[in-house]
């Protein structure tokens, strides 16, 4: 029943740059207990590899992977911070 409001870092960090921060419903949102979180951005280069391979991210970000060490290493840290944020938000327990 929780209700999210995600911007896409990919498009910028600061919330005033998003029509969102300005909007009239944005208030009433906060009010009646929607969250806002943010995705961390993620590199067109990760990207297209993540979509090359089949998996999680979570598991191309191991060991073993078929991506570079870097890539394995950015994928992990985006994994971690997008956990951390909407994806913790939506499904933490006993919030």
């Amino acid at each position: 029943d929780r209700k999210l409001a995600v911007i896409n870092e990919r498009f910028g960090s600061d919330l005033k740059r998003f029509a969102w921060a300005k909007h009239p419903a944005r208030e009433a949102w906060l009010a009646s207990g929607g969250l806002e979180s943010a995705l961390p951005a993620l590199t067109d280069s990760a990207m297209s590899a993540l979509r090359a391979h089949a998996g999680r991210p979570t598991g191309l970000a191991a060991p073993g992977s078929p991506l570079s060490t870097i890539t394995r290493r950015y994928v992990g840290d985006w994994a971690r911070k997008a956990f951390a944020g909407p994806v913790g938000m939506l499904f933490a327990d006993g919030e």
